[in-house]
Formats: C-alpha cells, sequence, structure tokens
C-alpha cells in the first residue's frame, strides 16, 4: 500500500488542482466544472505516474527510484488495479462533465499511455510530450472555455511547456544510466550531457522569454496592487527555476555532471508550480 500510494503521486494533487482552477477563473470559465476537471487531471495524472512505475522497474532499480523496483507479486498486481481504477474512475468523471472533457480525458490517456510504452525511445519527442501532459492543468481550460481565451493566454501556456521540457531534458541526463539500460534515445545519451544542458538551457530562455513577453505586456493593465502582487511571484518563480537551473546548466555546460545541482532545480521548480496561480490570477484573476 505504501509503495502504491507513494507512486501515485499524491503531492501533485493540490498543485494541479490549484493551477487547473486558476486559469479556469482567469479566463472566465465556469470555476465549478473547472473544479471538477482538476480531480480527472489528478487521477490521470496518478494512472500515468502509476503505469510509467510499473513498466519501468528495471531502470528504476539502476536509478534506485524507490518505486516498485523490489515489490513483489502482490505489490506490482495491487499497483496494476490502482493504475486501472485511476484511468477508469477519471474517464467516468470527464464523462459526467461533457464530450469534450471526455475527449480531452482520453487524449490524456492516450498520451501517458504512449509516453510510458514505447515513444520514449524516440528523440526529443518523448520530452516534448511530457512537458506537453505536465502543463494541461494551464491548457486544457483553454480549450473547453476557448470563448473568453486571449493570445496572452496561450502564450502563457506556451511558455511553460517550454520551461518544463527544459526540466525533463534536465532529468534525462540525471537518470542517464538508466535510459541507457532501457535503450532510450534522450539528448544526453546520444548527444552528451553538455549538449542536453545547451539543449535545456536554450528552451528555458525561450519559455522565459515568452513569459517575460506576457507579464509585462499584462501588466501595463493592471491596478497598482495587481502589479506589485505579479511582480512578487515573477522574482519568487525567478528564484525558485530560473536561478538554479542555470547553475546546473553552467556545471554541465563547462565542468562535469552535478546531479545534485539538476536535483535541486527539479524539486524547487516544482515548488514554483504551487506559486503560478496567484500570478495567473495576479495577472487576469480581476
Amino acid at each position: 500500500m505504501k509503495t502504491v500510494i507513494r507512486s501515485m503521486r499524491l503531492y501533485f494533487w493540490p498543485v494541479l488542482t490549484l493551477n487547473t482552477i486558476a486559469m479556469t477563473r482567469a479566463i472566465r470559465g465556469n470555476v465549478g466544472r473547472g473544479a471538477w476537471f482538476s480531480i480527472v487531471i489528478c487521477l490521470l495524472a496518478s494512472y500515468g505516474f502509476l503505469l510509467n512505475d510499473l513498466w519501468d522497474r528495471k531502470i528504476d532499480k539502476v536509478n534506485q527510484s524507490r518505486h516498485f523496483e523490489n515489490s513483489g507479486t502482490w505489490t506490482i498486481g495491487f499497483g496494476a488495479l490502482a493504475t486501472i481504477s485511476c484511468l477508469v474512475v477519471g474517464v467516468g468523471v470527464a464523462s459526467s462533465l461533457g464530450p469534450i472533457e471526455l475527449r480531452i480525458a482520453w487524449l490524456l490517456a492516450a498520451g501517458l499511455a504512449a509516453y510510458t510504452l514505447f515513444l520514449r525511445r524516440y528523440l526529443v519527442i518523448p520530452t516534448l510530450l511530457a512537458s506537453l501532459l505536465a502543463a494541461s492543468p494551464l491548457w486544457t481550460p483553454l480549450v473547453l472555455w476557448p470563448g473568453s481565451v486571449q493570445p496572452a493566454h496561450w502564450i502563457f501556456a506556451t511558455g511553460m511547456i517550454l520551461l518544463l521540457a527544459a526540466r525533463e531534458t534536465l532529468m534525462d541526463v540525471r537518470d542517464w544510466n538508466g535510459d541507457r539500460v532501457g535503450r532510450r534515445d534522450t539528448l544526453a545519451i546520444v548527444f552528451g550531457s553538455r549538449i542536453a544542458a545547451r539543449a535545456a538551457g536554450a528552451s528555458l530562455i525561450s519559455g522565459a522569454t515568452l513569459l517575460a513577453f506576457v507579464v509585462l505586456t499584462e501588466m501595463v493593465k493592471l491596478e497598482i496592487l495587481y502589479r506589485v502582487a505579479a511582480a512578487f511571484v515573477v522574482y519568487l518563480i525567478i528564484g525558485l527555476v530560473m536561478i538554479p537551473a542555470g547553475k546546473a546548466i553552467a556545471v554541465l555546460s563547462k565542468i562535469r555532471e552535478d546531479h545534485a545541482a539538476i536535483q535541486r532545480f527539479v524539486l524547487q521548480s516544482r515548488t514554483a508550480m504551487a506559486f503560478l496561480p496567484l500570478l495567473t490570477l495576479s495577472l487576469w484573476g480581476k
């Protein structure tokens, strides 16, 4: 039970929920439906985590991930049951919300399965797919309520996808040994950690540029209180994401691999996602 619950990554649920609700509120969508659809996203996220951990037991043993790699038959079977349950309940909740929600749920589920089962053997594609799936709390409300969506909302979501792609690329550097056992063609394996770090840096700068453009153009429309709030969150995100990412990339590009630096960036970037709803609401939540 402990292994399955840990693999479900329930600590992501509040962050996924807050980001979905915040973006729904920002585009004047139905907040109630947005809250219910955030439950769909949470359940499908756990489905994806469980499926990935069950499928990658040999790789996780190399990476010492502490998931299902040392589990017995009963635990693996219970994990498989939990995986199916998350999928069925998630799709069921989406079905009760409407046909569009159901189609998005199946699209997310198919993407998660494709990522785990076969796409990770291809270069770049799995990184982009993982980033797109991780950003689903930001872009799914834009699909559900397109009537009041502005170009700035899509630019904002795209910027976050690029930041997440940088994180995924650095995580591939960290997990190089396991990915090699799994015969995956990541940037780190095919071209080396330095090239992967530079690709992560390019993705990071591109994403940050898009976010900066949105923030600057939207802040001029805000009252002073909202400007201060937006500026505060931006500085917070810079401290949690850009600075540790820059350090990790600099180390990988010039000196040597430092998995501890990458791990610090991964953990702090996940923390930054918890503050992202404050930025979303300060820009568009009036």
